[in-house]
């Protein structure tokens, strides 16, 4: 099985992203759903037409939660960094992506979510400042 965990600030979408591409909500604490964001880690999977199995660790994006996200991120095979278009690079994309780093995590995708909230031009600022990072 290949595990795909995320990564990304607080609020950037790595949920929503999970529950689109797997058809489950990765949040199933009453706490998580309350206060709309991720606490604990969640777990999704999928399998590709090629009939391989995926398994995808949600973490926390929370800075108080990063604990969580360490635990999360210990045996993944690839990383999915979350940008959000409207925020761009924030303070825990750059902690997530430092962790990863000394995980030795070497293979990852960057998705940017939310597009819908920013027009052209800025979204073309947010991809040159992620290519940055």
């Amino acid at each position: 099985m290949y595990v795909i965990g995320t990564a990304g600030h607080v609020d950037h979408g790595k949920s929503t992203l999970v529950q689109a591409l797997t058809g489950i909500d990765p949040d199933r604490l009453e706490e998580e759903k309350r206060r709309g964001m991720t606490i604990d880690l969640g777990f999704a999977w999928l399998t590709l037409p090629s009939g391989r199995e995926v398994s995808i660790v949600d973490v926390p994006g929370h800075e108080r939660f990063i604990k969580n996200m360490l635990a999360g991120v210990g045996g993944i095979d690839l990383a999915l960094l979350v940008v959000a278009a409207d925020e761009s690079v924030m303070p825990q994309t750059r902690e997530h992506l430092a962790i990863l780093d000394l995980l030795g995590v070497s293979h990852g995708l960057v998705v940017i979510t939310k597009k819908d909230l920013v027009d052209d031009d800025l979204l073309g600022l947010v991809q040159l400042e992620v290519e940055d990072v």
